[in-house]
């Protein structure tokens, strides 16, 4: 079993080989897990920041507006104090006319296409590398003669430029967070009306 979330399933990057999960060998299966945990590892590393949303529960909450369901975060207003963005799982009402929120923090990795691109990228490439693991995959073609009568064959992973190659790492530099922070002694309207973006420090 895992002893960390996982961006893409074991069993989704045996397919990616033709490989069905029921048949990957114990040693098999401890591999692809690592090169996944691996390929997570490389994105936190990228983007500063978890791939994956930690469950928060806070007591006796009160929506700052009514105009959306209780389950849109705009209904809270809680960024300044997580740090972070989250989803409403839960609103769940107890005394007095507060809530009791349960939510998910942090960036929802497994949940976002090009982290689930990238790290099953990641592991497609790592097992290539792996001669222990060639009878997994099929031999890149790496060069055919003009009469078509040889092929010359080859086991790397592909290149940034070949077919089959997956997203590299600048993909994902949409996910890293960016440090919002409020100027003291200030109350300006927000942005657009202020004419200063969120963040904007006039010193």
């Amino acid at each position: 079993m895992p002893t960390q979330p996982l961006i893409v399933a074991v069993d989704v990057v045996a397919r990616r080989f033709n490989k069905e999960p029921s048949a990957l060998t114990e040693l098999e299966r401890d591999l692809l897990e690592d090169y996944i945990i691996d390929g997570a590892d490389a994105v936190e590393a990228e983007i500063g920041r978890s791939p994956f949303a930690k469950q928060v529960t806070l007591a006796r909450r009160y929506p700052v507006t009514f105009r959306y369901p209780l389950e849109d975060e705009r209904s809270w207003d809680l960024y300044d104090e997580l740090g972070d963005a989250y989803r409403v799982i839960a609103a769940t009402p107890d005394s007095e006319g507060s809530y009791t929120l349960d939510l998910l923090v942090g960036l929802d990795g497994p949940n976002e296409r090009p982290i689930v691109r990238f790290v099953t990228a990641h592991a497609e490439q790592s097992v290539r590398g792996n001669p222990a693991l060639k009878h997994l995959y099929a031999r890149k073609v790496t060069s055919v003669s003009a009469e078509g009568q040889s092929i010359n064959y080859g086991d790397s992973a592909p290149g940034k430029q070949d077919a089959g190659a997956g997203p590299d790492l600048t993909s994902l530099r949409r996910y890293k967070r960016v440090a919002l922070h409020k100027v003291e002694g200030r109350m300006d309207p927000p942005w657009p009306m202020s004419g200063h973006p969120v963040g904007y420090d006039p010193r």
